[in-house]
């Protein structure tokens, strides 16, 4: 029997049927079933005799066609506003870690924080059918998000929110009170402060919490 590589047509599932004997349905529930019993398409040992001739000459399952059939890709797509943020980058990380141990990918693109590029990005990413969205570039007016809930597409926000959708997020306005303290601390009793951008609830919530708390303190901001 051939093997796939390059210069040689690919192995087909009607091929590996052919060359066990079985039928090409049995083949293909015992190469998308999670269990040796292959959800009772066969028996340990043959189920084992199909996945043994399948790594041989190189047959993988087509995660897209797979999709069509059980209704999930086992993908999650991850957008980000920019790829050079070392925060990101590490929560990214940590995704892909997460989604691995739980038998998912995930791939990540980048928006620039643009609203038409990052609609873009999620058309693309759902048009390769994937389980849900982590959304890291988030606009307090929420546009996107209220058009993803009304299609029913699973999403869960992170490093930034939106008042009523799930996020994953750091208490960016404790975070804007100690950086308060902070400068109280150590003398300062006059500051300035450089806000990020308004439509980013990180930069919103930093903001007003560092200004809350250095007035409470009794400090003065132009």
């Amino acid at each position: 029997m051939r093997v796939n590589g390059p210069g040689s047509s690919a192995v087909t599932l009607k091929d590996l049927a052919a060359e066990l004997g079985l039928h090409p349905s049995t083949v293909s529930r015992i190469l998308h079933a999670e269990t040796d019993t292959a959800r009772g398409a066969a028996g340990p040992a043959t189920a084992q005799r199909v996945r043994a001739l399948a790594e041989k000459v190189g047959y993988s399952v087509n995660p897209q066609a797979k999709g069509l059939r059980t209704r999930r890709t086992h993908l999650f797509g991850v957008i980000v506003p920019r790829l050079s943020d070392l925060v990101l980058a590490v929560i990214y990380e940590g995704i892909e870690e997460a989604a691995d141990e739980a038998n998912y990918s995930a791939f990540v693109m980048n928006s620039r924080d643009e609203p038409t590029l990052q609609r873009r990005k999620t058309e693309i990413m759902l048009s390769r059918r994937v389980d849900g969205l982590i959304i890291g570039d988030a606009h307090l007016d929420g546009d996107i998000l209220n058009e993803l809930t009304e299609r029913e597409v699973p999403f869960v926000l992170m490093n930034r929110a939106v008042p009523g959708f799930p996020s994953a997020t750091c208490d960016d306005t404790l975070g804007g009170a100690l950086a308060a303290e902070h400068l109280w601390d150590r003398g300062h009793r006059t500051v300035s402060v450089i806000a990020g951008e308004p439509y980013a609830s990180t930069a919103v919530d930093r903001t007003h919490g560092f200004v809350s708390r250095f007035r409470a303190l009794g400090g003065e901001l132009p």
